[in-house]
């Protein structure tokens, strides 16, 4: 699973950092410092600790070190359940990680139904790439009621918060007459809440979680 390594491995994340405690932000920004320097053995001993004591961050990026054996042996059950501790205390890139692994069957049973509700905790909350990934996933009635107009609407929010395949879709769903119109509506909602309710600053990487590109048979096919 190639891909999946790939695109889940490119989101580490300086995040909650503003709400953490210092003593415990410090420890996090030490361990994206390991992880930048390729000390990936010093990056998972940092977030260990910091994951064990709940930090929602410091558990999603565990999860993603399990996830590609990167200073821990690799361990993609590992990773899933540090990932669902992460997204049970509401951190949206956990839940979008997550969601991908039921979504291949990685380190937990295929599941679409389950990717489905993981995608929509992490869009409700502003993500993104999760509302665009939820929003392919409705369009084809994968795991989830087929229903496009609900899809439209998931991608314009996707759109709204700069997701540039968001917008390609939805250039490609309207009308050439109705482009203006899409982008007015775009624009309308451009003032929902976005990432930021997750408390995330910037991360080390810009790449998003997920992995889904345009279509259903894109997030299927075999990458290895």
């Amino acid at each position: 699973m190639k891909h999946l390594r790939s695109t889940l491995s490119a989101g580490l994340l300086l995040a909650a950092i503003a709400v953490a405690p210092a003593p415990a932000a410090a420890a996090f920004v030490e361990g994206v410092a390991a992880y930048n320097r390729g000390d990936f053995a010093a990056a998972a001993e940092i977030w260990r600790q910091d994951a064990a004591n709940g930090d929602a961050a410091a558990q999603r990026n565990l999860g993603l070190l399990y996830l590609n054996g990167q200073g821990v042996p690799k361990d993609e059950a590992a990773a899933a359940e540090w990932f669902r501790r992460s997204s049970d205390q509401g951190f949206p890139r956990a839940s979008a990680s997550l969601a991908e692994m039921y979504l291949r069957g990685v380190g937990v049973p295929k599941d679409a139904e389950r990717a489905v509700s993981l995608y929509q905790r992490a869009a409700e909350a502003g993500l993104p790439e999760a509302q665009h990934n939820l929003a392919i996933l409705i369009e084809a009635g994968f795991g989830a009621p087929k229903d496009p107009e609900l899809a439209r609407r998931w991608f314009q929010r996707a759109a709204a918060g700069g997701h540039e395949a968001a917008r390609e879709r939805l250039r490609r769903m309207e009308p050439q007459d109705d482009g203006d119109d899409m982008a007015v509506e775009a624009d309308d909602i451009a003032g929902e809440p976005t990432d930021a309710a997750s408390g995330d600053l910037p991360r080390v990487d810009q790449a998003g979680d997920g992995g889904l590109v345009d279509s259903l048979h894109a997030i299927l096919s075999p990458s290895d």
